[in-house]
């Protein structure tokens, strides 16, 4: 099997996933659905072999304990550059790349809202960016880090695990990271980068209590701090990260979030109706409101906030009837996606009587008074 033909062709088809795994056909994932590429089942041996090609020198020297372990690392080919999974399976052993895309797309090529930008050049404060796996989140953070990159003389440093998308320096100096390989953990390089005066710190996993601890004390000195976590809506990612705060220390850390929090980018990959992907993003603000509302703990009434529209803000259901409106996707793809199915049902249904057409004079039938009763 000639691996690098593979990738190449997987690229080439328009692939944001490649899956290869021992005694089965490789699969590609196009515009949200896995394709069947044909030809013969993979190898063990030779899958093994390839892995081993491609995997970094720090998890080669014992394969056999990477697989078993599960192995996350980026690479380069000639084909192109992929954030990797490697792991062991009752077939043998398996492996699926994620395409990273060979340039860096701006938000206006993302078809992200103009929220976006504004989160992305607000000069400090804690921006998280959540989503489902798969969502374009890596892809949306990117082209925030290349706002600030290109817009002002700055200090960013990224800690990722893998490092995925590459930024050459514009205005600003960018100093990248990866756990495991610069740096032990995400906590050791966020204490790496306070102390090499950085301006932006992007984490690319916001999870532990500690680590959370310190981005929050990290953007509360003026730093602007981007960080991923996974979640579907705004509300259950703010929600999960109060949670995963020690009770004991929730009545210091929920203050610190209500007031360094500068926002919330939520998104998921809506289908199109001509077969790609768009994303549909949630997004809220950080500010008075905002703040009061977690402070008190009335998260429920952030929706009621993002609804309101002030700042850029939006819910996720409302984005979504916009794209309908618009004809990008489909009635079937908004429902399929809304947070409150029964308000987005409503919505479209007055979407449809608004686009009904009206009855002209000439199609108008005059009735006779007289014939009334």
């Amino acid at each position: 099997m000639n691996f690098e033909q593979l990738l190449r062709f997987g690229v080439e088809q328009g692939a944001t996933a490649i899956h290869l795994q021992a005694e089965a056909t490789p699969q590609l994932r196009i515009g949200g659905l896995m394709r069947n590429v044909e030809g013969p089942r993979l190898v063990a041996e030779e899958l093994k072999a390839f892995i081993g090609s491609i995997v970094p020198g720090r998890l080669a020297g014992d394969l056999d304990r990477s697989l078993g372990d599960g192995a996350i690392f980026s690479s380069a080919t000639p084909a192109g550059r992929f954030r990797c999974t490697a792991f062991e399976q009752i077939g043998g052993p398996g492996i699926v790349l994620r395409v990273i895309p060979a340039t860096i797309r701006g938000v206006e090529e993302l078809n992200l809202p103009r929220g976006v930008r504004d989160l992305a050049l607000s000069s400090k404060g804690l921006v998280l960016v959540t989503g489902p796996g798969g969502s374009g989140r890596s892809a949306t953070l990117a082209a925030m880090v290349d706002l600030i990159n290109a817009a002002s003389y700055k200090k960013i440093v990224t800690v990722e695990a893998p490092v995925e998308y590459l930024f050459a320096g514009k205005k600003a100096i960018v100093t990248q990271m990866e756990v495991g390989l610069n740096v032990s953990s995400f906590e050791h390089g966020l204490r790496l980068a306070l102390g090499q005066d950085a301006d932006a710190i992007v984490l690319g996993e916001l999870r532990e209590p500690g680590l959370i601890s310190i981005a929050l004390e990290a953007a509360e000195s003026g730093r602007k701090v981007l960080a991923v976590t996974s979640g579907l809506s705004v509300i259950p990612t703010l929600g999960r990260l109060i949670a995963s705060v020690p009770p004991e220390e929730r009545a210091v850390a929920v203050p610190r979030l209500a007031n360094a929090l500068e926002g919330v980018i939520a998104q998921q990959l809506a289908r199109t109706r001509d077969g790609g992907l768009r994303p549909a993003v949630e997004l809220l603000r950080g500010g008075v409101n905002t703040s009061r509302a977690i402070l008190e703990n009335r998260l429920k009434d952030l929706n009621f906030i993002m609804e309101g529209r002030q700042g850029g803000m939006q819910s996720l259901d409302q984005h979504l009837l916009e794209l309908h409106q618009s004809g990008v996707i489909s009635g079937t793809e908004t429902m399929r996606l809304a947070s409150n199915p029964e308000a987005v049902a409503t919505g479209l249904r007055a979407l449809r009587q608004a686009s009904a057409p009206t009855p002209s004079a000439a199609e108008t039938v005059a009735v006779d008074p007289g014939l009334v009763p």
